[in-house]
C-alpha cells in the first residue's frame, strides 16, 4: 500500500527526535495497543501534537499503521482528530496527530461499514479493547451499528463511575464495569457506584436520565439497544432536564429570600433628621433611635 503523502506529511526520524526531545518520558501522555503518545511541537516548536509510537511487543503493526493513516487522510470531522502526518523511517512506525481534546482518535483497527440499508453488518475477525466489545460481536464475529452503541454506553458509564471498564484488582462482582452496573441497578444501590464528585453538581431527575440511557446502550441483545441518534436525544433531554432543574433552583432560592423579608414585622416610622423633617417609610422595624412611630409622635 502506498501512504498518502499528498494528504498528510511524511515526518523524518530525525524531526520526530527533535520534536518529542528523544521520546523523554515526561513527554509521554498516554498510551494503548499500539504504543505510547508522547507529547511534542514541530516548526520551531511553535506547534504542539501528539506523537503516536509503535511499541515492538504490541500485537499492532504495518496493518493497523497504514489503516490509520488511509482513514484519516479521507476523512474530516469537527469530532476527529486529525492526522498531521507519519514517520516510517529506519522502520519506525509513529503517528503524529493534532493536539486534540476530547476527540475520537486510534483508528487503526477501524472498519468501514456498509452504507446500503441491505447490508447490516460487517463480518470480521474479533478485534479490539478488553470491556468495550459487544458481546454480540463476540460471539457471532458479526459487527454491527449497535455494536458501536454498546462501547458508547461503557463509556457513559466511565463518566459516571470515574474508573475504567475492567479493574482486575477488585473483588470479582466488580472487576467488569458493565456487570457490576447492572448487579447495582438490580439491587437499587447504583448510588454506591458513582463518582462521589457528582454529588451536589446533578440532579436525581438528570442522574437517572442518564443511567437509563447508559444501562440501555449496553443491553446484552443488540437488538434491545436504542439507535445513536436516539441516544444524542436522551442525552440532550439529560442536560435540558439538568438545566431546567437548577434554573428551577435559583428562582426557589430568590422566592425563599424574598419571603424571608416578607415575614419580617412592618411598621410606618416616622424618621426625624437633623432640621425636625418626618419622613414616612414603611420597612422591617429598626432599633435606629431616630425613629418613632407615626401613633407616639401624634
Amino acid at each position: 500500500m502506498s501512504l498518502p503523502t499528498d494528504l498528510c506529511h511524511r515526518f523524518t526520524t530525525a524531526e520526530i527526535k527533535a520534536a518529542t526531545r528523544n521520546f523523554e518520558d515526561q513527554n509521554i501522555i498516554g498510551s494503548g495497543g499500539f504504543g505510547t503518545v508522547h507529547k511534542g511541537y514541530i516548526q520551531n516548536e511553535f506547534i504542539p501534537v501528539a506523537i503516536k509510537r509503535l511499541n515492538s511487543s504490541s500485537k499492532q503493526g504495518t496493518r493497523e499503521f497504514h489503516t490509520e493513516i488511509e482513514m484519516l487522510s479521507r476523512l474530516r470531522h469537527i469530532h476527529l482528530v486529525s492526522l498531521v502526518g507519519y514517520c516510517d523511517d529506519q522502520d519506525e512506525m509513529i503517528l503524529v496527530y493534532e493536539n486534540w481534546v476530547a476527540k475520537v482518535s486510534d483508528f487503526g483497527l477501524s472498519k468501514t461499514g456498509p452504507t446500503s440499508e441491505d447490508e447490516t453488518h460487517v463480518s470480521t475477525v474479533v478485534r479490539g479493547s478488553v470491556g468495550y466489545l459487544d458481546p454480540e460481536y463476540y460471539r457471532r464475529q458479526h459487527l454491527t451499528e449497535k455494536s458501536d452503541v454498546y462501547s458508547f454506553g461503557v463509556v457513559l458509564l466511565e463518566v459516571l463511575c470515574a474508573r475504567p471498564p475492567i479493574m482486575s484488582n477488585l473483588n470479582k462482582e466488580q472487576v467488569n464495569l458493565v456487570e457490576w452496573t447492572r448487579k447495582c441497578c438490580r439491587k437499587g444501590t447504583l448510588d454506591q457506584i458513582i463518582d462521589p464528585q457528582l454529588n451536589g453538581d446533578i440532579t436525581s431527575v438528570s442522574l437517572n436520565k442518564f443511567v437509563e440511557i447508559a444501562e440501555s446502550c449496553v443491553r446484552e441483545k443488540a437488538t434491545k439497544r436504542p439507535k445513536m441518534c436516539d441516544v444524542i436525544w436522551s442525552l440532550e433531554f439529560a442536560l435540558q432536564l439538568q438545566e431546567f432543574a437548577e434554573k428551577n433552583s435559583h428562582a426557589s432560592d430568590i422566592v425563599s429570600e424574598n419571603q424571608k423579608e416578607s415575614s419580617m414585622p412592618y411598621k410606618e416610622v416616622a424618621t426625624i433628621d437633623d432640621d425636625d423633617i418626618f419622613t414616612f417609610s414603611g420597612g422591617p422595624i429598626s432599633d435606629s433611635r431616630s425613629t418613632i412611630s407615626t401613633k407616639e409622635r401624634l
